[in-house]
């Protein structure tokens, strides 16, 4: 039934590296919705820098896999009224390897780091 909606936001409410969404609304329950996924694997990087800016809200993550495909994430935590998506950035990578994982910190500085799958977080250097 249809309810007026005030935020969408994403996350893993069961932290199975699969985005769910948790929609707001007025007047109505809350939803979730739990993302499912069939095959292929995922790449989540959690970006942590010292100073008022820890979850380097503003950065970008580019992510390349063997393919050659190229993702882009930018990082932030908007999501409607009262409401705020994990500042996470978030690939699906399906049955390729990540071959280049590289961050543009919110100051333009830019680092590369060693390509993975799963979940970490990359620290400021």
């Amino acid at each position: 039934d249809p309810a007026p909606g005030r935020a969408v936001v994403a996350g893993f409410v069961d932290d199975d590296l699969i985005p769910d969404l948790v929609i707001t609304n007025m007047g109505f329950p809350s939803a979730i919705l739990r993302g499912t996924c069939a095959d292929g694997d995922a790449l989540v990087i959690d970006l942590r820098q010292p100073g008022g800016n820890p979850y380097a809200i503003g950065a970008s993550v580019r992510v390349t896999t063997a393919d050659g495909t190229t993702q882009l994430r930018e990082i932030h935590a908007d999501g409607g009224w009262a409401a705020a998506s994990q500042p996470r950035a978030v690939f699906g990578l399906g049955v390729e390897d990540p071959t280049r994982i590289e961050i543009t910190w919110p100051d333009g500085t830019v680092q590369t780091v060693s390509p993975r799958k799963g979940h970490f977080t990359v620290e400021r250097r």
